[in-house]
């Protein structure tokens, strides 16, 4: 999916529709990191695979440095 797709457009719009609705005010970070994951596995999904594996292994190294 491309930025200047129209594919893309339609996606945004869903993302904000969902985004600034007030009955998910309280999930608006998990809706733009599923947005996000969504984005990346429409490309590619070992794209997804890899910023996942990536995420894991930050947030351990994370954890483990704040011990």
């Amino acid at each position: 999916m491309a930025f200047n797709s129209v594919s893309f457009l339609i996606f945004l719009g869903i993302v904000f529709f969902i985004y600034y609705l007030p009955l998910f005010k309280r999930i608006q970070p998990y809706v733009l990191v599923g947005a996000g994951l969504f984005f990346y596995a429409f490309a590619n999904v070992y794209y997804c695979l890899l910023l996942v594996a990536s995420c894991l292994i930050n947030s351990i190294l994370l954890r483990a440095i704040n011990k």
